[in-house]
């Protein structure tokens, strides 16, 4: 992953769709980086969640192709790639957000 600073990362959570986890940790914000967080996994402490992650960005930049023949996600088709918006993942980050923006605003 490129090496991204806290801030940096902070307005990388706000985006819709986020390119980084809400700890911030996982930054993918281009298929390089999807790469290098492949490179990377085995150093994450929550491994199922960050597979599920880089998988996850993997799809939303087209960029199954990096990730390892192992983890079984074939590349989609150009024809067939689909936007989807899940509510309640959407509602969990703007909650999230808010409470972050909170924090900050409180010196925290």
């Amino acid at each position: 992953m490129g090496t991204y600073s806290i801030q940096q990362r902070k307005v990388m959570l706000a985006k819709n769709p986020p390119e980084v986890m809400p700890d911030l940790s996982n930054p993918i914000g281009n298929k390089q980086d999807v790469s290098d967080a492949v490179s990377t996994f085995g150093l994450n402490k929550n491994k199922p969640a960050a597979k599920a992650w880089i998988i996850k960005r993997a799809k939303q930049l087209g960029a199954e192709d990096a990730l390892p023949d192992s983890w079984g996600v074939k590349p989609a088709t150009k024809t067939a790639v689909k936007h989807e918006i899940d509510v309640e993942d959407y509602i969990r980050h703007a909650s999230f957000m808010q409470n972050k923006v909170s924090e900050i605003s409180n010196g925290e």
